[in-house]
């Protein structure tokens, strides 16, 4: 692979397929500037250090114009962006387009269909620059037209320092980590994370399960959940996992006590339950303050952490105390800490504790692909093995 700052980009023009893959309202304001600013940062300080035309490009389903989103880059960078429409408008204005100076081409899936991989809208993309950089690992999952398509194209391209940071974390944190490595996974539902922990627990040496998904393994060897959120249909599955710690050397930790209520939806009915003692008209909705040290203390010996997914429902805080407090122990730990996923990077931006993380993942789904070790079509483009 070669990476931006590899190449020779000082005034040269180049153009910067960015990420904005993030939630937009319905006047097509991004929801966090926070994480936009993070994704664009690397790639595009550097470019400006090297006096580079720079041509941003991206795309969002959302189909909403990105000209208030260009004006919210400009403004947190401190440069003038100028907006093209439409690539003859962008032809044009990158012909003027100065050593130093920015353009935002309109949003990528307003002026073609992204996952038709167009060869000759790709082509009229590359035309616009001296270098073509990728650097949106979000959308690293699936073959587009401005990502892959594009860089089979063209003739000098490049990967951007977004996924080269990405990539330099997935090699310390999955494929070569400092022993002993801790894998944590947490969230809503049982079914996407099996894979994930069949796949990490071939490598990782403890592994510490929480938020519902454990509800389905507690449930499985006899524990009584009440109300709480099941996967009975995941019972065979969860089940052969379980047989698979039995033959690994690979220690696992379940929640043993467990906070309880109503509903999601009720504040101030919250308590503490050891996991034997849930009663049969209450749901699980976070870990406990127990399984809070035990989580903890496994954190505190461990060399390298992984991290996705809370341990309760964060849209009530009251069941937000579980995954806060997850959340100081990865802050304090010595070992290298690596998070991702779309709820667990919201979880540790909330808390303002983003720099006390080695690297907080901004990939997403891509993000869970790759730590089950698929293949994702975006990086095979930039030449990844």
């Amino acid at each position: 692979m070669k990476y931006l700052d590899s190449i020779d980009v000082e005034n040269k023009k180049v153009a910067l397929r960015i990420d904005v893959n993030l939630p937009f309202d319905d006047n097509g304001e991004c929801l966090n500037f926070t994480g936009l600013y993070r994704r664009i940062a690397p790639s595009f300080n550097y470019l400006r250090s090297k006096q580079s035309s720079i041509i941003l490009l991206a795309s969002h389903q959302s189909k909403k114009s990105l000209l208030q989103l260009s004006k919210k880059i400009a403004e947190h960078f401190k440069v003038e962006i100028d907006f093209a429409n439409s690539l003859d408008e962008a032809k044009q204005k990158v012909s003027q387009l100065q050593s130093g100076n920015v353009l935002m081409l309109e949003n990528l899936a307003i002026l073609n269909d992204e996952q038709k991989c167009d060869k000759v809208f790709a082509n009229k993309l590359i035309e616009l620059c001296d270098i073509y950089v990728v650097d949106s690992f979000s959308e690293t999952i699936l073959p587009l037209t401005s990502t892959t398509t594009a860089l089979s194209i063209s003739k000098n391209s490049c990967t951007g320092l977004l996924i080269k940071k990405e990539l330099e974390y997935y090699d310390k944190s999955v494929l070569n980590p400092k022993r002993p490595f801790c894998v944590i996974v947490g969230g809503a539902k049982a079914a996407p994370k099996i894979e994930i922990l069949r796949y990490m627990v071939q490598k990782a040496d403890v592994v510490l399960v929480g938020g519902a998904i454990a509800n389905s393994f507690l449930a499985v060897q006899g524990t009584q959940m009440g109300r709480s959120l099941i996967e009975k249909e995941l019972f065979p599955k969860i089940m052969e996992f379980i047989a698979l710690l039995a033959r690994r050397d690979c220690k696992s930790y379940f929640p043993v006590d467990f906070r309880i209520g109503d509903s999601v939806r009720t504040h101030g009915m919250a308590r503490a339950v050891t996991a034997q003692d849930i009663p049969a008209d209450s749901m699980v909705l976070d870990i406990g303050p127990a399984t809070s040290i035990l989580f903890e203390e496994a954190i505190t010996r461990a060399e390298t952490i992984l991290w996705n997914g809370p341990m309760g429902t964060l849209e009530n805080e009251d069941y937000a105390q579980g995954t806060t407090q997850l959340v100081q122990s990865l802050a304090a730990a010595h070992g290298l800490t690596v998070a991702g996923g779309v709820a667990t990077e919201v979880a540790v931006h909330n808390m303002e504790l983003e720099h006390r993380f080695d690297h907080l993942s901004t990939g997403g789904q891509a993000f869970l692909d790759m730590i089950q070790g698929h293949k994702l079509p975006g990086l095979i483009a930039l030449g990844y093995k």
